[in-house]
């Protein structure tokens, strides 16, 4: 927040809470359909297939954590 203040002392809040929302990776339109897909998903097999489609745009880690709100996955599932 310091360092916020003294690159922008009339806007330092600003700087920072934008510098903290772009610290998530964007997520396009066509990775959202995705996972809303896997998340109708019926059977664990087309799920995983859906999955497989998308599962190399981000790490493991940041995948899951995109992931939480359409449903769960585990590092074996990526």
């Amino acid at each position: 927040m310091s360092v916020c203040d003294a690159i922008a002392p009339n806007a330092g809040e600003e700087l920072f809470s934008a510098t903290a929302c772009s610290l998530q990776p964007p997520v396009s339109d066509d990775l959202v359909a995705l996972m809303s897909a896997y998340q109708l998903g019926v059977t664990k097999n087309a799920k995983l297939q859906i999955l497989s489609i998308y599962a190399h745009r981000y790490p493991t880690e940041t995948l899951m954590k995109l992931h939480e709100p359409y449903g769960k996955i585990t590092k074996w599932q990526v």
